[in-house]
């Protein structure tokens, strides 16, 4: 269906084209501006441009006219870009229209009148606010054809209120409090752009839309200063989100009242907060009795709280449309991420089909790209009714599908182990790790230096463990004699990860077993935090082991999901021993952090001791 979708749009715009040139080819320029123009109307040159855009785009008043705007940064205020009119920049990179009305922020700064062109023009709300409310980039009523490509657009809003059929495409949106992009009534064609969401906005919202076609797009958010949403669905004909990327938001989709389908998109680390008004859940799927949803081949990694699908409220099951989730993936399990309003004679109307949705850890490549590594338990493991390019079964995640991208598989390494640790009672050293989830992942090789930051190699591997053993016990010849310890994982052709983490065991030749020192980790270790996730105050649990000299200097860092470090919770100096460390959430300026996942390191002296515990705040 979107195939002829796109095939009208386009015959379309050609008609649109052809029309522009048998109404006016004669009388078709092009006119310029630039700061380095001489400003001499009728600006058709470059040596003559306009100063001001605005007065190149009163000249241009044929269609099939364009206005070409040369580098510089221009001052703008609302203009009336003419129907027919092609409104080009040099570059969205060279070329930049700030938003002048810096004391109004309710405004517009272009309105199209329709059968226009947009392309390689940055639009700027110079403030740089988050808050710019209702200031439009661009806006439009008509019911012609729109075309909006290569341009970039930083807490400006384009708003299409027409009929027409609208195409935007390799974009650039940076969104804040308000909507990256609001398609109109009409058809919308919105791929190939990025979005950048940083407080409560949407990257989409599509309201009171017509057939909204929405694919190949990232939407990458920073969801730690507010709850950012990739896609927000409120009453359209209907929608089809697939093959795009969305990380790192609030609430990824959320879908009212409208029938369409989500597949083959990868969403990771979505934080919503559970039951908010409105929904702040992972997805949520509000439908009437009529309308239909179905999700699939879908992956999700690191999701934080609950999807929920039904109707508004328990009482009225039997109005909720039929919603499927069927063929996804999860990265940790999922058995806790659905919640539904829905029981009873009518609950048949959500359909999860535990069956056909996996719980398998992705073997994502390390970059942006999310393609899926070779031995990736997510190859041809989609819906077995729809392939790939290639004719084979579909993959799970944003390039598999027949709407998807082929590519060679990249066969990589496995990741590095996690968080080495250890216990001591001479002459045993029993160390343990988190185990890797690679499908591939053949066996770790355990090694062991005499000094510290030493580099694993086959002369200093001591043993290996199959499987999923992560645990090795090594025996110390020497009661006196310290040893510096690594794990490495290695998978079925014998790629080698980076290794792990190294853990210092050092004796101090003293080994009652009847002592309380025994009962004690024989390396410094944060246990964890409870409750976890917190609201308002958490308590960490640290271990302190009886070596070396004491009390030592200890640390406990927070970083971000992006690993920039956001305060330090505790910084002091720990005995032997058991302790509770309370921590209020706040950051180093004593304000409370936003809702998110954050991370706990357990820094005792210079060392870092702990990696990768998970802490999440839930505002």
């Amino acid at each position: 269906m979107w195939d002829s979708y796109k095939r009208v749009v386009l015959s379309v715009f050609a008609v649109g084209v052809g029309l522009w040139l048998q109404a006016g080819m004669a009388n078709c320029a092009t006119f310029h501006a630039s700061p380095f123009g001489s400003n001499t109307p009728p600006y058709d040159t470059y040596a003559k441009a306009a100063h001001k855009v605005a007065d190149a785009v009163l000249a241009a008043s044929g269609y099939g006219d364009t206005v070409l705007v040369h580098t510089g940064s221009y001052n703008f205020d609302t203009t009336i870009i003419p129907v027919g009119v092609t409104w080009a920049g040099v570059g969205r990179d060279s070329v930049v229209l700030n938003w002048s009305d810096t004391q109004n922020r309710f405004g517009i700064l272009a309105n199209l009148s329709g059968n226009n062109e947009i392309y390689g023009l940055e639009f700027s709300y110079p403030l740089g606010s988050s808050f710019n409310e209702a200031v439009d980039g661009l806006w439009s009523f008509a019911s012609t054809t729109l075309n909006v490509h290569d341009c970039r657009f930083l807490q400006l809003k384009v708003s299409i209120a027409g009929s027409g059929p609208l195409e935007v495409s390799n974009n650039e949106f940076l969104h804040g409090q308000t909507s990256g992009l609001k398609p109109g009534e009409g058809s919308a064609w919105i791929h190939h752009n990025s979005f950048w969401g940083t407080t409560n906005g949407e990257g989409g919202m599509c309201l009171y839309a017509g057939q909204v076609l929405i694919e190949h797009n990232v939407f990458q958010n920073d969801a730690t200063g507010g709850r950012p949403c990739a896609v927000r669905i409120y009453h359209a004909d209907s929608v089809t989100i697939r093959n795009n990327v969305i990380v790192n938001s609030g609430e990824p989709v959320s879908w009212f009242y409208a029938s369409g389908s989500v597949e083959n998109n990868t969403i990771i680390d979505a934080i919503g907060v559970p039951y908010g008004l409105p929904p702040y859940n992972n997805i949520t799927v509000i439908l009437r009795s009529y309308e239909t949803v179905a999700f699939r081949n879908n992956a999700f990694l690191d999701l934080e709280v609950p999807f929920e699908f039904g109707p508004e409220s328990p009482a009225c099951c039997d109005t909720t449309g039929l919603i499927t989730f069927v063929h996804n993936a999860f990265w940790p399990p999922r058995d806790s991420f659905f919640t539904t309003c829905c029981a009873g004679q009518y609950s048949w109307r959500v359909k999860f089909r535990d069956s056909a949705n996996l719980n398998l850890f992705p073997m994502f490549t390390i970059d942006s790209s999310f393609q899926l590594q070779l031995g990736s338990p997510l190859i041809d493991a989609g819906d077995p009714a729809v392939n790939d390019l290639d004719s084979s079964r579909s993959d799970i995640g944003r390039w598999g599908g027949p709407h998807g991208s082929t590519y060679p598989y990249p066969d990589l390494p496995p990741a590095a182990p996690e968080s080495l640790t250890y216990d001591y009672a001479f002459p045993h050293v029993t160390l343990w790790w988190r185990a890797n989830h690679e499908t591939d992942l053949d066996h770790y090789s355990l090694h062991r230096g005499n000094s510290p930051a030493f580099i694993p190699a086959i002369g200093n591997q001591i043993n290996m463990t199959w499987g999923s053993d992560t645990t090795y016990t090594d025996s110390l010849q020497d009661s006196l004699a310290g040893a510096y310890y690594k794990v490495v994982a290695v998978d079925a052709i014998a790629n080698n990860s980076a290794p792990s983490n190294e853990v210092a065991v050092i004796p101090t030749g003293v080994f009652d077993t009847d002592e309380p020192a025994a009962r004690i980790p024989r390396s410094p270790r944060l246990v964890g935090n409870y409750p976890n996730p917190f609201n308002n105050s958490t308590v960490f649990t640290v271990t302190i082991p009886a070596v070396g000299a004491s009390p030592a200097p200890v640390q406990i860092i927070i970083i971000d999901a992006l690993g920039r470090q956001v305060t330090v919770a505790y910084q002091g100096s720990l005995g032997f021993g058991t302790h509770q460390i309370p921590w209020d959430g706040c950051d180093s300026l004593g304000h409370p952090l936003a809702s998110g996942v954050y991370f706990a390191e357990l820094k005792f002296w210079s060392l870092t001791i702990n990696q990768s515990v998970k802490v999440v705040i839930v505002r």
